[in-house]
């Protein structure tokens, strides 16, 4: 008789447990950042934060457009600004240089060698559009004037709305673009990418980490910033 008892008790204990367990909220952690960014850097790292903290879920939300991330409840904003636009309490996490990259082969390509600037003239140029024309430093023609080539004129264009569209043409030698560190650090190590030339422009921003208020002594957040910087100071 006891051991009936005990046995419904217990059967009623995993019954109550089990309805806890989904009535708890998963743990979740909201990041907003822009395409480029969430595509090319943080992604690709994404797997390494989830192996060392397998309970914590992850909700990245990608776009352009500056999010309220109180209102659309996330915790942290990793976005590239002007220093004039910098929101407060943020942190730097890297400045950003532009380059030109293209695929191995398309730099090694005897009827088109890449040896010099000077040589895009027999190249295609791969673009990014700028509709609102506030991203000069992201085009060609100032990338150009930066190293005294202002009046080269290449072989042909190619246009892309998004700066990761741009980049996986260039790995399949489409073409050569304009390449951002650290976007395309990763590509470059994997050899998917080649810097042909050493001439480098640096932009006129950075990227930023940003916290929202009601987030900052969250654990999660904290584990995350950890991780992060721990990985920015590892690629460099």
């Amino acid at each position: 008789m006891l051991a009936k008892s005990v046995d419904n008790v217990i059967r009623q204990l995993e019954v109550t447990i089990t309805s806890l367990d989904k009535d708890t909220p998963a743990r979740m952690l909201g990041i907003s950042t822009t395409i480029s960014f969430a595509a090319l850097w943080l992604i690709p790292r994404l797997a390494a934060f989830r192996e060392k903290h397998p309970d914590i879920d992850v909700r990245v939300s990608a776009t352009n457009e500056v999010l309220d991330i109180k209102r659309k409840h996330l915790d942290i904003a990793i976005r590239y600004s002007r220093p004039e636009r910098i929101p407060q309490k943020s942190q730097l996490l890297f400045y950003e240089e532009v380059f030109a990259v293209c695929s191995p082969n398309l730099c090694s390509d005897p009827a088109r060698p890449l040896r010099d600037p000077i040589d895009l003239k027999s190249q295609v140029l791969l673009h990014m559009d700028d509709a609102c024309g506030e991203m000069d430093w992201y085009m060609w023609s100032s990338w150009l004037e930066s190293i005294g080539l202002s009046s080269l004129r290449p072989a042909s264009a190619v246009r892309f709305s998004h700066y990761d569209q741009m980049i996986q043409a260039a790995i399949a030698g489409q073409g050569v673009a304009l390449g951002r560190d650290p976007l395309v650090k990763r590509l470059l190590r994997q050899g998917s990418l080649v810097a042909p030339f050493g001439e480098k422009h640096i932009s006129s921003g950075a990227y930023y980490l940003f916290t929202e208020s009601d987030s900052e002594n969250k654990p999660d957040v904290a584990a995350f910033k950890s991780w992060l910087f721990a990985e920015i100071a590892v690629q460099d």
